[in-house]
């Protein structure tokens, strides 16, 4: 309904906004620059300055909607990369389109601690900041985050 579209939109933004403000010089961009992405496009993401072996990166939807990128288990992603390896994936262009946020968050710590921040069932904005806020907790060192910005459109 209308009413819990408008609560996921102003969760992604207090969402992507608090990590936004947390970011560290770990950097998280598309190889090839800021602009419009359209339906079906392939654009590789980058992630740079990595100084730890446990990375996640995902994308936040415009509607709230949380999509795990990196590590998937069904494409025999390792779940740990050597601390300082450059990262680049190629990732599809897919709805919903709009204002979206790839985030990646790396930690010293081993996978298992950042896994919880997308298995939550029907993962949302909300649900994740609750999984964040443990994560940090649990960790020796506090995660370091990047936070992409960026807008797609159909076809």
């Amino acid at each position: 309904d209308a009413a819990s579209a408008v609560q996921a939109s102003a969760d992604k933004l207090r969402l992507t906004t608090a990590l936004s403000e947390l970011a560290s010089d770990l950097t998280v961009a598309f190889a090839g620059g800021d602009r419009v992405y359209r339906a079906g496009e392939v654009v590789t993401i980058e992630v740079t300055g990595r100084r730890a072996s446990g990375l996640l990166l995902f994308n936040m939807a415009p509607d709230g909607g949380i999509s795990a990128l990196y590590p998937l288990s069904e494409l025999g992603d390792p779940v740990s990369l050597p601390a300082g390896d450059r990262v680049a994936l190629p990732v599809q262009v897919r709805p919903p389109f709009g204002a979206d946020h790839v985030i990646a968050i790396e930690v010293a710590a081993p996978y298992e601690h950042l896994h919880p921040l997308i298995s939550i069932p029907g993962a949302s904005a909300a649900g994740f900041w609750e999984a964040f806020r443990n994560l940090a907790r649990t960790t020796p060192e506090p995660p370091r985050i990047a936070v992409f910005p960026f807008h797609s459109v159909p076809g």
